[in-house]
């Protein structure tokens, strides 16, 4: 029947600043382990998506971070 394709169209790629993402909701030092509760979806659309949520959790984290940070692949 064909081919799927998940990549957005380019119809929707003004509309990523609307769409939810990840951001710390405390403080963390370095070498801690990221627990459920230290990040939340908000609507920012700025950071990595929302349906990282689970991944993120018991990772260990490279560098300081602060409350409201986005989060992101490299933090």
């Amino acid at each position: 029947m064909g081919t799927v394709n998940y990549s957005r169209k380019s119809s929707e790629i003004d509309n990523v600043k609307f769409r939810r993402s990840l951001c710390f909701v405390k403080s963390l030092k370095a070498v801690e382990r990221i627990r459920s509760g230290d990040a939340s979806s908000v609507r920012s659309g700025l950071s990595l998506t929302s349906k990282h949520l689970d991944q993120m959790v018991r990772a260990v984290l490279m560098i300081d971070v602060k409350f409201d940070m986005a989060v992101f692949r490299g933090n």
